[in-house]
């Protein structure tokens, strides 16, 4: 499964938040009503909903890719991540597509042999350790409000 701009902000426990709206919502064909604060291309997270909780970038007429009809009372935040994040994201997303979580860090056969670059405690290295640097400038130390 590849990795999602929601997993990157959870891993950096920043989700760019600058303000949210609580009250009654509904997603109807993938469209979220009511549409007020919401700003088509940027991006937003649902809380309190029973299907839909996840962070998704509202598209054209207010459309939210992957998510199921429902009425529910929640919280949508109104996320804001900066451009060179969401790109870290994609190529983060293209090289875990490219390499994923190996659970053989060596192998040999004949004259053959080959090692995968691990972590210290021995686990092949993902995209967090290949990451870590370029995600250091948008990581906080703890988690600012309760998002998914």
């Amino acid at each position: 499964m590849a990795v999602t701009i929601a997993d990157v902000m959870a891993e950096c426990r920043n989700h760019f938040q600058r303000d949210s709206n609580y009250g009654a919502y509904e997603i109807s064909s993938g469209v979220i009503t009511p549409t007020d604060g919401i700003t088509i291309g940027a991006y937003i997270a649902i809380t309190g909903s029973l299907l839909n909780d996840g962070v998704y970038l509202v598209g054209a007429g207010y459309t939210l890719t992957g998510t199921r009809d429902e009425a529910f009372t929640g919280t949508v935040w109104y996320l804001y991540p900066p451009a060179r994040f969401v790109a870290l994201c994609a190529e983060i997303s293209t090289f875990d597509t490219a390499h994923p979580p190996q659970t053989v860090t060596s192998e040999s056969f004949g004259g053959y042999s080959r090692s995968m670059a691990t972590n210290p405690n021995g686990v092949a290295a993902g995209w967090q350790t290949v990451y870590a640097d370029s995600l250091r400038p948008y990581k906080r130390l703890i988690k600012m409000v309760p998002l998914c």
